[in-house]
This record gives structure tokens, C-alpha cells and sequence, in this order.
């Protein structure tokens, strides 16, 4: 008969241990899920930064750099006329 309760102890023991496991796994799994979810919002965020930045790059740089350009031409020339005229009087 001591066998048996020995045997049983023994199972006891055995399956309390794999409850344990089996726990362990569960919330090793809800954290693994927990970053799954957070690591695709972080992607979904970089993809909507990638698609605002877009716009910005290519053709709008090179008009605004055109733009810039002119002006800072336009702004020389009419300082060299208000300078030509200040210093002929």
C-alpha cells in the first residue's frame, strides 16, 4: 500500500509541476502576443510617417528649390539697382 500512495504523491508532484509549466507557457504566450500587437501598431505608425514624408521629396523640393532660387536672384538684382541708384545721386 505504500507504493501505491508513493506512486500517487509522485503523480501528484509530477502533474503540479506541469500546471506550473503550462502556466508559465500561457503567460509567455499573452506577453508574445502583447508585443506581436505592439510591434504592428509601431509598423502601421512608420508606414503612415513614410507615406506623409513622401509628398515632401522629388518633385516639390526640386519647384521650391527653383522658387528659392528666383527669389534670392530677383533680391540681388533689385539690391544692385537700389544701390546703382543710391550711389549715382
Amino acid at each position: 500500500m505504500n507504493n501505491i500512495h508513493e506512486l500517487l504523491d509522485d503523480v501528484k508532484r509530477n502533474s503540479q509541476a506541469l500546471v506550473t509549466e503550462i502556466e508559465t507557457f500561457k503567460q509567455s504566450k499573452i506577453l508574445n502576443e502583447a508585443a506581436t500587437e505592439s510591434l504592428e501598431a509601431m509598423n502601421k505608425a512608420l508606414n503612415k510617417t513614410v507615406e506623409a514624408i513622401k509628398p515632401f521629396t522629388e518633385e516639390r523640393v526640386k519647384r521650391l528649390s527653383t522658387i528659392l532660387l528666383a527669389i534670392g536672384v530677383l533680391n540681388t538684382l533689385l539690391f544692385l539697382v537700389i544701390l546703382i541708384a543710391v550711389l549715382s545721386k
